[in-house]
């Protein structure tokens, strides 16, 4: 057997060596920032574009920068700040009716319907103090209901529950306060009613 003490240079091996030393050299001209090319900011913009684009697909048309409704469920904002306007209507949904009137020193808060044999269901929260709950089985037109017997702030939630005599139906999500610069009292809040 005769070895040759030359080195013999197969073409492959000839290519191989050049790719690794161009790989290593267009890493160091690139740098290490190129491995880090894609930002956070960059991947969120990304996300963000993609989930629109796919909600543009699956809901044309869908905005929720003024949506009435959600769900085929009617949506309204309440949003009481009077000017000496006295038992104003702040909510009108499904014959569920409240109203709101501020006079000075306390605010007064109530419900009535405009459909017989409604039925509703309240929960108010004075802030820091006291609970006030109570219901109408039996809730027809010409009834009030006062959402907060017995409380003396302004400062109060409350939720009311109703369900009208033909079966719809209001959730309702509320609040009062005072505390407001330039506001003397505010009742605001958000109802959802299905049906009517």
């Amino acid at each position: 057997m005769k070895f040759s003490s030359g080195y013999r240079y197969v073409p492959a091996v000839l290519f191989a060596s050049l790719a690794l030393v161009f790989v290593a050299v267009g890493g160091a001209v690139a740098g290490p920032e190129a491995l880090n090319k894609i930002t956070k900011s960059k991947v969120k913009s990304i996300a963000k574009k993609q989930a629109n684009k796919q909600i543009k697909a699956k809901a044309p048309g869908l905005s929720v920068a003024n949506a009435d409704t959600v769900d085929g469920n009617q949506v309204v904002q309440i949003d009481f700040r009077p000017a000496g306007a006295a038992n104003e209507v702040i909510l009108d949904l499904n014959g569920l009716q409240m109203r709101a009137d501020c006079n000075g020193t306390n605010d007064t808060i109530t419900a009535e319907t405009t459909v017989a044999n409604s039925e509703i269901y309240f929960n108010t929260v004075r802030a820091g103090l006291s609970k006030t709950s109570g219901n109408d089985d039996d809730f027809n037109p010409g009834d009030s209901l006062n959402l907060h017997p017995g409380q003396t702030s302004r400062e109060l939630v409350g939720q009311v529950r109703y369900v009208s005599g033909t079966g719809d139906s209001v959730v309702v999500q509320w609040g009062s306060g005072s505390d407001i610069p330039g506001v003397t009292c505010l009742t605001f809040g958000y109802a959802i009613g299905n049906g009517g």
